[in-house]
């Protein structure tokens, strides 16, 4: 697939209304947001470009939201140059539409692209940055988010040298096999994901427009558990990674996150092994296989939250 460009984005002129380019915009935006989430990210990109083609110019935080829906696809098919400067462009909008928390995001957006680069230098800090502008921000929106994304990528950037499934950038689980070990980084990842679901397990209130809604919330559970699941397995503790790794697809398959459910077996298989029930582990993947032919490769394309 040909990656997508930027130019021929100058606002449409024409006999149509204001209101009326606004109101096909949102209606792009809509679909390519929901393309994306199909796993049509070509399509989504088309529509996403065309959106921003209708947007009036004075709609910052929809030209910053519709540019970093763009960058999700850009990444889904694999462009990451054109992804990282979708981002770019989407966080000069934010900071120009003085809105610190779609601001927040998008520099976690940049983050994720960075440690999918094996930039773990460069996450981590644009990352613990983010966070304490998000403990700054009335209610604390994005928190658990936020915490979530710290702590996987504190886990790739401490992982053994050993790759493993699941190398994208927005793999529920790090980029390497599990190995013994309690050092202070897995310690601070595991401290991360238990404030994260210390958050996401109690009450959500009213949703702002700035928090995720309860299938997203769902799906960065399932992450949460996901990521501890392989925590417990580094540290030697192969029931509770069993126990992380059920929570994590019980909540993932709920929420719909099929692709990223799939990724969880590995680190269950890992568990059972470990605790003598090999036949189990075998069993789960082999269903696992059956049921999910075409989509139990490892995917390296990151979904959209």
């Amino acid at each position: 697939m040909e990656c997508g460009a930027p130019g021929g984005l100058a606002g449409r002129g024409g006999g149509q209304g204001a209101g009326d380019d606004a109101a096909l915009a949102g209606a792009l935006y809509a679909r390519g947001r929901a393309l994306n989430r199909l796993g049509q990210s070509q399509e989504a990109l088309g529509a996403l470009l065309e959106c921003v083609a209708f947007l009036p110019g004075g709609q910052l935080r929809a030209q910053a939201l519709a540019w970093r829906e763009a960058a999700c696809a850009q990444r889904n098919l694999a462009c990451d140059s054109e992804a990282l400067e979708y981002l770019g462009l989407a966080l000069r909008l934010a900071q120009e539409a003085a809105d610190p928390a779609l601001e927040v995001d998008l520099i976690e957006d940049l983050a994720q692209a960075h440690a999918g680069q094996e930039d773990h230098g460069a996450a981590l800090h644009a990352l613990h940055g983010s966070l304490r502008v998000r403990r700054t921000l009335p209610g604390q929106p994005g928190l658990a988010h936020t915490l979530v994304r710290l702590a996987q990528v504190q886990l790739r950037a401490c992982a053994p040298a050993a790759g493993g499934p699941g190398t994208g950038a927005a793999a529920s689980t790090p980029d390497a096999s599990p190995a013994g070990g309690d050092g202070p980084d897995l310690q601070a990842a595991q401290g991360t994901l238990l404030e994260a679901l210390h958050l996401l397990d109690g009450p959500s209130g009213p949703r702002g427009a700035d928090e995720p809604d309860p299938g997203e919330r769902l799906a960065l559970r399932g992450e949460a558990h996901s990521a501890l699941a392989h925590v417990h397995l580094r540290r030697g503790d192969p029931a509770a990674a069993q126990e992380s790794a059920l929570a994590a697809l019980a909540a993932l398959r709920q929420a719909g996150a099929t692709r990223q459910a799939l990724q969880v077996l590995p680190e269950l298989a890992r568990a059972q092994v470990a605790q003598g029930e090999a036949a189990s582990a075998l069993a789960g993947l082999r269903a696992a296989l059956t049921l999910n032919p075409r989509t139990c490769c490892w995917p390296s394309t990151p979904r959209c939250i």
